[in-house]
């Protein structure tokens, strides 16, 4: 099955190279070290990591709806091109230098060189195979992409990481709280509290217990407190709720000894 891409796509010079959660235009940006990354956009449209697993997440949902009426001719057609789509994300999105996803596919299909958060939703969504998981979780919560308090966008590794950026290097809450039910999903519960409780003290640490849409990446060892993105929305519905998913997820853990709140009901 061929990379998931928004074939709508403006042809105006203008218009973003995809339509994913990274709305700004180095949402996906290649890891160079000899060119500057503001010309190192990838050409377009890109099929972004995550969009593989929103696509995939909903051929299963799809089938389990088909199922529940009776249509399992439709319900396995289904399962089929799941299967498809989730062996193809896997041959060509992995990196096998880096062990671990690459952040988009370019307009040619060429992997997209960085390592960010991006494939950690792929985890949320079930999309990566179960060999791959550990390697996933393992490099997602590396001190490059983990400050302490939350999940970097990219690697602080990478030659555009700016901490206090928008896409490129900041640490985004939902983004993170998505990340920790794939965690979960794939029965890493250290991983899971890890991210979470860094998201938990990030709130106390601000003084009112709530987190915004997105604040800075740096480590947590500089700072007695997150550093804020200066116009980052607060409140905000999805950064409010990100608290909540981790608290219910880890909860429902501790409550049934295995993890219960899946994609399929958060």
């Amino acid at each position: 099955m061929s990379p998931t891409r928004r074939a709508w796509l403006s042809s105006s010079p203008r218009a973003r190279r995809s339509r994913s959660r990274g709305s700004s235009r180095t949402a996906a940006i290649v890891w160079t070290s000899d060119t500057d990354y503001r010309t190192a956009v990838p050409e377009g449209p890109i099929a972004p990591a995550e969009v593989q697993g929103y696509y995939y997440d909903a051929l299963v949902r799809a089938a389990d709806l088909h199922a529940e009426f009776g249509e399992e001719t439709e319900a396995e057609s289904l399962r089929e091109r799941a299967r498809d789509l989730k062996r193809s994300f896997d041959e060509q999105f992995w990196l096998p230098e880096r062990e671990f996803y690459a952040v988009a596919l370019d307009g040619g299909n060429e992997p997209v060189d960085c390592v960010a958060t991006n494939p950690g939703q792929c985890l949320w969504s079930g999309v990566v195979p179960e060999d791959r998981a550990d390697a996933v979780v393992d490099r997602l919560v590396a001190d490059d992409m983990f400050s302490g308090w939350g999940i970097r966008t990219i690697s602080a590794d990478h030659d555009a990481y700016n901490p206090q950026s928008y896409h490129l290097g900041s640490v985004w809450p939902h983004d993170n709280s998505l990340i920790v039910l794939g965690m979960l999903n794939y029965d890493r519960p250290g991983a899971a509290e890890r991210v979470a409780e860094g998201l938990f003290e990030a709130a106390d640490a601000r003084g009112n217990r709530r987190v915004p849409e997105l604040f800075a990446g740096f480590e947590r060892d500089r700072t007695a407190v997150p550093i804020e993105y200066g116009v980052a929305c607060e409140p905000q519905a999805w950064a409010a709720g990100a608290l909540l998913v981790c608290h219910a997820a880890l909860q429902s853990r501790q409550d049934n000894g295995r993890h219960e709140v899946s994609q399929r009901t958060a």
